[in-house]
């Protein structure tokens, strides 16, 4: 009896009409509490929203009129679900010395709700922004030396909105005769100099019906000033591998190292800067260096172009000798009267002439390295992997009858892990960068795609090159070829699969039966799943065709939240998306409030991914027919 009443219910869920259950679950408000709009005569203000279902709003006064489009305007307007934009314009008409308030109503399926009230400000306040001078302002503008006096007269009380970030004083004196008179002066902060700014001030009287806003702007510092921030720019030195600058402190003997790079921090108007790497030659005559090919190197950090670091370039491997660089940093506006200076004086003169740009005074001495080191490998940037000399007799003899590689290194890694190969060669022997420096094979000697890899070629904080490969469930071999194109060296990377258990999934049928569950066997479906999607915790779970599981991911709703569509993804074995009403995938809570998933199990397999909210995948389960 139990069974058949349960057959009825669920027969009575599946009939109704997802219409009819839409209909029936309550609309969220589309606010927590209605909007308050403070606006003037003739300003346009903009809600914006997202609805569940078709709305209308109305607005009751006849000065306060609703666009969806920002160019036609009405009293009431309507549009769709999903997110929207209104534009609510405030006319004049009827308008008087006290507030006028406007109420904004909202109807959806029936509901009225009220979404915003618009206050629209009161006649007859007065108030105007005086310079120095006595002049009256339309704009507050700051001018190019970061500092700025003005006054503000008005016929009320006011107050004033708080200081932009980008302004550092902000300072207000009432005068004493006028208590409707304050003076102003305000200071730009020394991280905003060298770009432009705006922001709207806005003067108001304390019930707030009155309202005048000012554009605040600055025009940045003077294009032809630079400011170079950091450390003595005299007598540094370069290690011959590039990675240590000192300098040695004449008073106190002690030595100033950094290690990869020298930091500053430069600042010009909106850091529009030119930076000249200058080689001193024989006779001091100066070269100008272009960058990449200049052995002294200019970084600006891509998200904050005031940070500047200087670093430098190995020594030429097997030579002897040493040599003398500077940096000059210049503003854009005056990058060619330096250059034309520099093309009469064209000797270290011209340094002298420059002595207030000078970023750094470079020496570096040559310290021979060998070469013929094997790889450094890292996996991740992180994890250093053991990097041993390959032994097997097939491999080695393969390599050496098609490309004469008699220096042939292997590791193991996971497959679908990232690697980062640093091979210990100059860029004067290899071009990491160059389309032809690396090849990748299997161990048949067949070529692989690089983009079936990923492999990418990249510079550490040291400039040193390495490149970066993904590792396949197959063995692949990494050769590089030098600049005058014989084959140098090679790396043999040897993956393998190791799951990872994780916290795994508990499967029930019927929400009584326990179903088994374990660790995907399949090691060429595990390989392709890890090189997909990333993750190693792959379960696999077989029952009846046509059952529905129920799941439980053992994940907390932080960690997946199982109602977000973009939460799951399901594919069949060849990565053709599955719909989820395909396999009747819903989700629900028992009540110890731990989430699961319904899935129906198919004829044909298919894998299903768990996701986080950030979309990384966390774990898979192939939902197989029992065999």
């Amino acid at each position: 009896m139990l069974l058949s009443l349960t057959a009825v219910a669920l027969f009575a869920v599946a009939a109704c009409s997802d219409d009819d259950k839409e209909a029936m679950e309550p609309l969220a408000p589309i606010f927590e509490k209605p909007l308050t709009l403070q606006c003037n005569a003739g300003a346009t203000e903009k809600v914006e929203f997202a609805s569940a279902a078709e709305w209308s709003i109305a607005s009751d006064a006849i000065w306060c009129t609703l666009s969806v489009d920002g160019v036609t305007f009405a009293n009431d307007i309507a549009g769709g679900a999903g997110e929207a934009t209104v534009f609510v314009k405030v006319g004049n008409e009827a308008q008087e010395f006290a507030e006028s308030v406007a109420t904004l109503t909202m109807m959806r399926r029936g509901n009225k709700e009220t979404i915003a009230k618009v206050h629209r400000t009161a006649m007859g306040y007065s108030l105007r922004v005086v310079d120095a001078n006595g002049e009256e302002c339309s704009e507050i503008a700051v001018s190019s030396t970061g500092v700025l006096e003005f006054s503000v007269e008005a016929n009320f009380d006011f107050g004033v909105s708080e200081k932009p970030q980008w302004i550092d004083e902000f300072t207000v004196n009432t005068d004493k005769e006028d208590a409707y008179r304050r003076s102003f002066r305000i200071t730009v902060a020394d991280e905003y100099e060298a770009v432009p700014c705006k922001d709207v001030l806005k003067f108001f009287n304390g019930d707030g019906t009155a309202q005048f806003d000012y554009m605040l702007s600055y025009s940045g510092m003077s294009p032809e000033r630079i400011r170079i921030e950091g450390e003595n720019p005299w007598g540094w030195n370069l290690s011959a591998d590039g990675a240590i600058f000192s300098v040695l402190n004449k008073i106190s003997g002690d030595s100033l190292q950094y290690e990869g790079s020298v930091p500053y921090k430069v600042t010009t108007l909106n850091y529009d800067c030119r930076y000249l790497c200058f080689n001193e030659g024989e006779d001091s005559a100066l070269e100008l260096m272009e960058q990449p090919n200049s052995w002294l190197k200019v970084n600006v950090d891509s998200d904050d172009a005031s940070k500047v670091s200087i670093s430098g370039e190995p020594f030429p491997a097997e030579t002897e000798g040493e040599r003398k660089g500077y940096v000059v940093a210049l503003p854009a506006v005056t990058y060619d009267s330096i250059i034309a200076l520099y093309e009469s004086l064209h000797d270290v003169s011209f340094i002298d002439s420059v002595y207030n740009n000078v970023m750094i005074e470079v020496t570096q001495v040559s310290d021979y390295v060998d070469l013929t080191k094997g790889f450094t490998v890292m996996k991740g940037m992180t994890t250093e992997l053991d990097c041993f000399e390959e032994s097997d007799p097939a491999m080695l003899a393969m390599l050496d009858e098609k490309y004469s590689l008699d220096k042939v290194y292997a590791v193991s890694a996971d497959a679908g892990s990232y690697l980062q190969i640093f091979p210990h060669l100059s860029e004067r022997h290899w071009e990491g960068w160059s389309e032809d420096a690396t090849i990748i094979i299997d161990a048949d000697g067949n070529v692989i795609s690089p983009t079936d890899v990923n492999l990418e070629a990249g510079m550490d904080a040291n400039d040193n090159m390495y490149i970066s490969v993904k590792a396949l469930s197959k063995p692949i071999i990494v050769i590089l070829r030098g600049v005058n194109g014989e084959y140098l060296k090679a790396l043999v990377i040897k993956s393998g699969i190791t799951l990872d258990p994780g916290k795994g999934f508990r499967v029930f049928y019927m929400m009584l039966n326990s179903v088994p569950c374990a660790l995907e066997t399949d090691m060429e479906l595990a390989a392709s799943i890890i090189e997909q999607f990333g993750t190693k915790e792959i379960y696999r779970v077989e029952s009846r065709v046509g059952r529905i599981l129920q799941v439980f991911p053992n994940l907390s709703e932080s960690e997946w939240d199982g109602g977000n569509e973009k939460s799951i993804k399901i594919i069949d074995f060849e990565g053709n998306d599955i719909p989820l009403k395909d396999i009747s995938y819903e989700v629900a809570m028992n009540d110890q409030d731990e989430l699961y998933a319904n899935f129906k199990v198919k004829k044909n397999p298919y894998i299903a991914i768990f996701c986080a909210p950030d979309g990384k995948a966390i774990k898979a389960l192939v939902v197989a027919p029992q065999s």
